[in-house]
């Protein structure tokens, strides 16, 4: 081994050992693209990179990405590394993503650093092939230390890169935008870089480089753009430099392509157009290693990182105290993706079985009873005792705060303001988010037939029938509106899209149990109105439907009879409304004929017979309407 290291290119292994340094947690792909190497050659040089104490490795496991080996520059090679450069140890902690430390708080949010490392991985490969511009600097931001460690670096952005030219220096930040980031925390961030910017912080004269913002969607760049324009209005400021694209339009077409939006929408531009030329640029670089001599052979002073993770989980299931931030970042990225995507589904639809949230996840009762047990053995969901009238007499679960906790790191969002407007619900300390699990435990069996209701709509045999495309959670299904002249707010008990003859169409439920008395059932259906009165005046009109399932045939006909003057007392526009009884619904299920559609017409219809039916009444009406404005 030594002597294949001493035949290998000295300036690679410094190149390589740099890239680690700037980028941690790359694959052997990536590392590849950024040398232009070959992916072989990068395997053989973290092999004996690895072998020698300077590269650690980690395989973790998401569902958001594949699990393959990742690599950092091993926290015990840093003394090292910080010599070779010949800068004291606490400055490369500063300058660069390196150190235990820096490790544990990338983890939490390893999914965003993973996406940015291949996206900046290809955007080197790619001006490597243009020859016409080179690369000059791409780094992830360190964190280690203080945000207000880098003075030029402005909070909340995740990378920055240089290209360089004959023209000048052209420096960018990359943000990295999460999909369940709340909006109220997108526009802090977006203050956070006006208040850097308009102070002269790091860059001076009011200036800042553009940021690239790699959105979760094109709604989430919609929410972006808004936001940026709203706060130079409000601060009566000129607008930031801000380019948008949504994550996966960067994976298929490339960082240099023409995605990039302004802020209205309106031009796209690729990444050379989006940039600016200075001429001088210096606090801005990162040092390489040279590349002179062989890495030496160093003595491991720290525990390998997947150990290290591996200890956390063990002290963790045992009860053994372990700091928050060390709990977070070796609990998250290993648990397997079924473990993951258990705790999102419980956040998001709080107080299911172990059998209901198998069916929501698409495994047998089997894997889903040991998936819940292993939770509740690592702390991160808790256990509600049987309801009365259960059916099954199984218990039903919430998330612990340890998982809230996970979720809020994962997706960089502080704690406190996770739990007021993230899309999860669960367990926790703090009085400030108890609105949302709440009234939830305050009416645990109506929360539990809602979720009944949904779980049969996944569970009802594949055939020629609708189908559940999206179910919403509470903490998603709020809407606020202007109701009798003053400001508030309808929650439905469930919220989902339904597709059928290639078109989704969006329902309300209401999950009557009879309990709800007519004074408060008129204020909702009057709220109801409101609400679609504005949906039909919005710019691109359109009326949701509304389920309603309720306790017994008499109430149901009440509240045929109360909704139909509701609406006429509000002038709302029409739309689709399915009644049945709760009985009639868990026996035969919700594609049965069990919907009442007329308040004069007591026969039973299917969902989709009551879809074609509307749509058909609908079509009819329009016609007559035009036939009768041309007479």
């Amino acid at each position: 081994m030594r002597e294949r290291l001493q035949q290998q290119n000295p300036w690679l292994k410094a190149r390589a050992l740099s890239w680690l340094a700037r980028l941690p947690f790359l694959d052997a792909y990536e590392l590849s693209r950024l040398l232009n190497v070959t992916e072989k050659e990068v395997q053989w040089l973290l092999h004996d990179l690895g072998n020698i104490h300077w590269v650690d490795q980690v395989t973790p496991s998401s569902p958001e990405f594949t699990t393959l080996p990742l690599h950092v520059l091993a926290a015990s090679a840093v003394s090292a590394f910080s010599c070779q450069l010949d800068i004291p140890e606490n400055e490369v902690e500063t300058t660069f993503a390196v150190g235990h430390r820096d490790e544990v708080r990338r983890l939490t949010r390893l999914e965003a650093y993973t996406f940015m490392n291949r996206i900046f991985a290809e955007l080197a490969y790619d001006l490597h092939k243009e020859g016409l511009r080179w690369l000059a600097e791409l780094r992830a931001r360190p964190l280690a230390r203080r945000s207000d460690s880098i003075p030029w670096w402005p909070p909340g952005t995740e990378g920055y890169g240089c290209l360089r030219s004959t023209l000048g220096w052209a420096p960018f930040f990359v943000a990295m935008d999460r999909p369940d980031a709340p909006l109220i925390h997108r526009r802090k961030r977006i203050a956070d870089w006006y208040t850097f910017r308009d102070e002269g912080r790091g860059w001076g004269d009011y200036w800042l480089p553009p940021i690239f913002i790699v959105t979760s969607s094109a709604y989430a760049s919609d929410q972006w753009a808004k936001a940026v324009q709203a706060a130079a209005g409000r601060r009566q400021v000129n607008t930031l430099e801000v380019w948008l694209a949504d994550i996966d339009t960067v994976f298929s077409k490339g960082f240099v392509a023409g995605i990039w939006d302004d802020l209205d929408g309106v031009t796209e531009s690729n990444l050379h157009r989006c940039l600016h030329r200075i001429s001088e640029l210096d606090a801005t670089f990162a040092p390489w290693l040279r590349g002179d001599e062989v890495p030496m052979l160093l003595s491991p002073t720290q525990p390998k990182l997947q150990a290290w993770a591996n200890q956390v989980v063990v002290s963790l299931v045992s009860g053994t105290p372990v700091g928050t931030a060390e709990a977070l970042g070796g609990s998250h990225s290993f648990f397997p993706p079924p473990i993951s995507r258990a705790i999102e589904g419980l956040g998001r639809h709080p107080l299911l079985t172990a059998s209901e949230l198998g069916v929501m996840l698409k495994v047998d009762r089997r894997r889903a009873e040991r998936l819940v047990a292993g939770l509740l053995r690592d702390h991160l969901i808790e256990a509600l005792p049987p309801l009365k009238d259960e059916p099954s007499g199984e218990p039903r679960y919430i998330l612990a705060e340890l998982a809230l906790k996970l979720l809020a790191a994962r997706d960089g969002v502080p704690f406190s303001t996770y739990l007021r407007n993230a899309p999860f619900t669960g367990r926790n300390q703090y009085s400030l988010a108890q609105h949302r699990l709440g009234p939830l435990l305050y009416h645990p069996e109506h929360t539990a037939g809602a979720n009944r209701f949904f779980i049969s709509m996944l569970d009802a045999p594949e055939a020629e029938r609708p189908r559940l495309m999206r179910w919403f959670g509470p903490a998603e299904s709020t809407f606020w509106l202007t109701h009798d002249g003053s400001r508030n707010w309808l929650q439905p008990d469930g919220l989902g899209d339904l597709h059928w003859q290639n078109q989704t169409r969006r329902f309300f439920l209401e999950w009557d149990r009879g309990t709800m008395r007519w004074r408060e059932m008129s204020d909702k259906f009057r709220r109801y109105a409101s609400l679609y009165t504005s949906f039909a005046r919005s710019a691109n009109p359109w009326t949701p439907d509304t389920v309603i399932v309720t306790s017994t045939p008499q109430r149901e006909s009440s509240i045929w009879e109360c909704w139909q003057s509701t609406m006429a007392e509000s002038d709302c526009p029409p739309s689709l409304l399915l009644t049945s009884i709760e009985s009639l619904v868990t026996r035969l299920g919700p594609f049965a004929k069990v919907w009442r559609t007329r308040a004069d017409d007591l026969r039973r219809r299917t969902w989709a017979e009551a879809i074609d039916l509307w749509e058909t009444e609908r079509t009819d009406s329009t016609n007559q309407q035009l036939e009768d404005d041309d007479d």
